[in-house]
């Protein structure tokens, strides 16, 4: 079989084979997740690691092990943007549109949306969900004024976590288990009803250790994410981020989705398609044009009923989660938090 000595990606083989075989064959194959993992346990039989090495004479490194770089939009373009729709209310996604755009700019983004407008008929969707650049949340309320823009979580955190080095923190976070879970507790504010934030803010404020948190808290969270208090102590300012974009409590008990993890997944897989560090734009297309057929082999078995599982350790994760989100009534806040971040990776 020609999986076992190629080196293509297994998503990329299963891909190959699904593209070219007629529809009504598709619709009685086995489904994707299904195929990846045969042509995976194969492939491990196979590809095996030699032996470990006593020195560097006797050091070889088959094919099969190196890394693969990243790889970038193509010249002169400076980024690849996707658009996703949420498949049949689940947390799948669809991708729908890519755009290879010239910079990161605010105009930039509204004359992307202002086209995608065009393509929907004027239509606009409920919600828009996006990591945290200012410049595209703000270009997509100019075109979609009544959308709901929520922000992901995943990336709300990471932010959180990329700047305790610039307050001389990260060390106390690493080696500290009592620092470390005040860390997840401020993170867990996220999943604290709207109009409890300022009341469990101010209670978090007494249960952690200001002299470390404090210089973090008034020049990064508040003026970014929580607000920064008025004249006189009287109720905050938005922070640059409003409470309504990072805030996924209420998309917790909704079973909403609270990341864009699943379209970090399906940009992997475009980088993971790419042959060279900086194709060209043909190429680029070319190799899109691949990737967009293995999408709608994965859309023509979804409708079959073939859609991938979700993986069970994350399914009793979320349902551990959403218990506690459920009970917020029946605890304190601080005990509240505490449990939040306890669930956090």
């Amino acid at each position: 079989m020609f999986f076992k000595e190629s080196m293509d990606k297994t998503s990329e083989v299963v891909d190959r084979t699904r593209n070219t075989v007629p529809i009504g064959v598709l619709g009685q194959m086995p489904s994707k997740q299904a195929l990846v993992q045969v042509v995976q346990r194969t492939r491990n039989e196979q590809l095996k690691a030699p032996p470990n090495p006593n020195d560097f004479a006797n050091l070889v490194i088959p094919p099969s092990f190196t890394m693969h770089q990243i790889r970038a939009a193509p010249s002169p373009f400076k980024q690849v943007f996707t658009l996703h729709a949420k498949w049949r209310g689940t947390h799948r996604v669809v991708p729908c549109l890519h755009a290879l755009l010239p910079d990161k700019k605010e105009t930039t983004y509204e004359t992307l949306f202002r086209q995608v407008k065009l393509l929907v008929n004027n239509a606009a969707p409920s919600s828009f969900g996006c990591d945290y650049e200012q410049a595209l949340m703000n270009a997509f309320s100019t075109v979609f004024p009544g959308t709901e823009i929520r922000g992901c979580y995943f990336h709300f955190s990471q932010n959180a976590r990329s700047h305790y080095s610039d307050y001389g923190i990260q060390a106390l976070v690493d080696n500290d288990p009592r620092i470390a879970l005040q860390a997840k507790m401020i993170r867990s504010l996220a999943f604290v009803p709207l109009q409890d934030l300022d009341a469990a803010y101010d209670e978090l404020l007494m249960h952690i250790d200001i002299g470390v948190w404090g210089p973090y808290l008034r020049n990064y969270f508040e003026p970014w994410y929580f607000g920064i208090r008025n004249n006189f102590g009287q109720g905050r300012r938005d922070g640059i981020f409003k409470r309504e974009i990072w805030n996924v409590y209420q998309r917790t008990l909704e079973g909403e989705m609270r990341t864009t993890n699943t379209i970090e997944g399906y940009h992997f897989r475009i980088n993971s398609i790419m042959s060279e560090m900086h194709p060209t734009l043909w190429k680029f297309i070319e190799k899109l044009k691949k990737f967009d057929e293995s999408i709608n082999s994965d859309y023509l078995q979804w409708i079959d009923g073939k859609e991938p599982t979700r993986v069970r350790r994350y399914v009793a994760q979320e349902k551990q989660k959403l218990s506690i989100v459920e009970n917020y009534h029946q605890v304190t806040k601080i005990e509240y938090l505490r449990a939040v971040a306890n669930r956090l990776a």
